[in-house]
């Protein structure tokens, strides 16, 4: 059931980052634990709806994906350009080489997205805000605080050295936050 609903996307993002910290705090083995993750695909298995219409099978008749939409939810619609466009997760992106490839494909993506959305809509809006997040770092950012797996990684490799550039290598999630 929705109990609130988000007038901007600061108030979003605040929650998604309280919803961080309560993971850290109150399930501290999930994060330092080999069996976090499988606690929580336990979790939601257990509580998924089985019903025919849920489950996804293959050829052969294997279940593929068990899908509740009792987890689904809706969010702001942010303009991130996807990260998956060379087939790397968010926080995949280990090195200068990776992220000049993501670049480079981007660049042709967005250049598509122009045409397209120049095309149907007489204007560009998305596209444009695309290539800003890109190009500020905030795309970085917005997937750190949207993707719970990826937050430390991204906060270190890409947020922390657009403010620290000196000593980006420095430590100081943990000096802050342990």
């Amino acid at each position: 059931m929705l109990k609130s609903k988000y007038a901007a996307v600061e108030s979003y993002i605040s929650d998604l980052l309280s919803f961080q910290d309560n993971k850290i705090l109150h399930q501290p083995n999930a994060i330092h634990q080999d069996d976090g993750e499988n606690q929580l695909a336990a979790l939601a298995a257990l509580g998924a709806t089985m019903h025919k219409c849920n489950i996804f099978v293959d050829q052969q008749w294997n279940v593929q994906a068990i899908i509740d939409l009792e987890w689904a939810y809706a969010k702001p619609e942010m303009q991130l350009p996807p990260h998956w466009l060379t087939s790397r997760a968010v926080d995949g992106f280990y090195d200068a080489k990776a992220i000049s490839e993501y670049e480079a494909i981007l660049d042709e993506y967005l250049d598509i997205y122009e045409t397209e959305e120049k095309r149907r809509n007489g204007f560009l809006l998305q596209a444009p805000a695309m290539r800003h997040v890109w190009k500020s770092g905030s795309f970085w950012y917005f997937y750190a605080v949207s993707v719970p797996k990826g937050v430390y990684t991204l906060f270190r490799r890409h947020v922390q050295p657009l403010f620290n550039k000196d000593q980006s290598e420095m430590d100081i999630f943990n000096e802050v936050f342990f």
